[in-house]
């Protein structure tokens, strides 16, 4: 049986089983309009809850992350830019700037690793979430 996969903050690339964003603007199958803090599914419906560079756009990341492990049944995985990458292409854009991977650790048990690197700068943490 296959991981049913949720796609937050998909813009361009829906590529998850259901795809959501706030301001859908890809083609693809089963993209839902809302908001990364409010999600509306019940709880523990997905396997798996992907963010690639979303969480340093939101309010509340902390609230949107509590709200990611909500529906997902086994783990959330985030995309999130290091100080590094910060540093050398801050965008206006971005609300957060994570500048210690520790700050993720108050959802419990978190893996984290580095899964971009430019130079010796480390530019890209995974972050994994078990829930």
């Amino acid at each position: 049986m296959r991981a049913l996969l949720l796609n937050v903050g998909s813009g361009k690339f829906p590529l998850g089983d259901v795809n959501v964003d706030v301001n859908p603007i890809g083609y693809g199958k089963n993209v839902v309009r809302a908001d990364a803090h409010f999600l509306p599914f019940i709880d523990s419906c997905f396997d798996k809850v992907l963010a690639d560079n979303v969480v340093e756009h939101l309010v509340r990341p902390d609230l949107a992350i509590l709200e990611f492990m909500r529906v997902s049944s086994r783990f959330v995985e985030l995309i999130v830019p290091t100080r590094w990458c910060e540093l050398f292409n801050h965008r206006k854009e971005h609300l957060w700037v994570f500048r210690s991977a520790w700050w993720f650790h108050r959802f419990g048990l978190v893996h984290v690793s580095v899964c971009r690197w430019v130079f010796f700068f480390p530019f890209m943490w995974r972050v994994e979430i078990l829930c």
